[in-house]
């Protein structure tokens, strides 16, 4: 059975015909200011007519969508502008009898992840880690999601850090001012190189990996101080769902296995009970289309 996934991002809504957890065609259309609905709408018929395909031949639709999502309902979204909150209401208008599911972007991709696992898994935990740090949360095989739809928002758990940087919610301390990609690079302005270095204010995340990588001193004393407060939030994790599993993903995640042995480093040297040992970390494997895979999951799940 077919069914489309969407996932609505700041910069470009991605679009899929999915069957079967696999992406057999796809097409992307601009995220515009105030025509997000309307553009996403003529995005899917323009999917369905590359691919051949009618609406009749779809399933159900899932959608991603970049803020907190509770019960198919949208309150506001941070980053986008929409020109209607009833984006469920405008959806079924469009698409009349097909069963839609509305999710938050980042628990849309923990289920694409977790969906793609070798075994089931009951506790999990994702984190995307880019320009903010989201996160999803799944707790005895159920998304997370809170009384209005913003549980399992990590990023913005307070760390113990001694640089108070300031987060867009508002508040300080935040997880996500440290451990997203621009608290990687706000580290490396905050932290003193111990000698020689080729790490700048200008330089870039992927700049910074690629050069611990390479035995530059200061770059891995970033990553190094990086790894520790996401072991510390990984920690604080155990001790409110216990997951069995935890996925990196995001596009700082791409450092791939050195940025996951950091994090198993200075998890090893921070725990305490033995059963926090039992802990998996493991990367992401569904890169961009975990949003889509997942969001197609949940309306297969919904409508079975």
């Amino acid at each position: 059975m077919k069914y489309i996934g969407v996932d609505i991002g700041g910069t470009t809504i991605k679009l899929g015909v999915i069957e079967d957890a696999t992406i057999l065609f796809v097409h992307n259309v601009p995220t515009i200011k105030k025509q997000v609905i309307k553009g996403t709408i003529a995005g899917i018929h323009e999917l369905l007519q590359h691919a051949g395909l009618s609406l009749s031949d779809i399933q159900g639709i899932g959608l991603t969508l970049p803020g907190p999502v509770f019960d198919n309902q949208v309150s506001y979204l941070p980053n986008i502008e929409l020109e209607r909150l009833d984006v469920y209401q405008a959806f079924q208008e469009a698409f009349a009898g097909k069963p839609i599911v509305m999710l938050n972007d980042a628990n849309a991709a923990t289920i694409g992840e977790i969906s793609k696992l070798s075994m089931p898994v009951k506790d999990a935990v994702m984190f995307t880690i880019g320009t903010g740090l989201g996160s999803g949360i799944v707790a005895n095989y159920q998304v997370v999601e809170g009384a209005n739809g913003q549980g399992g928002e990590l990023g913005h758990v307070t760390l113990h850090s001694p640089y108070n940087f300031k987060c867009g919610c508002g508040k300080r301390d935040c997880a996500e001012t440290v451990l997203s990609a621009k608290g990687i690079r706000r580290l490396a302005t905050v932290l003193k190189p111990s000698g020689a270095t080729k790490i700048t204010k200008s330089s870039n995340v992927k700049q910074i990996f690629n050069q611990a990588k390479l035995g530059d001193a200061f770059a891995l004393d970033v990553v190094n101080e990086w790894a520790k407060y996401m072991a510390q939030l990984v920690l604080q994790l155990n001790v409110i769902t216990n997951p069995s599993v935890v996925i990196f993903g995001g596009g700082v995640a791409n450092a791939g296995e050195f940025l996951l042995a950091k994090i198993q480093e200075a998890y090893d040297n921070a725990v305490v009970l033995p059963s926090d040992k039992r802990l998996t970390m493991r990367l992401a494997t569904l890169g961009n289309d975990a949003g889509m895979i997942g969001a197609v999951h949940a309306c297969m799940q919904e409508n079975l």
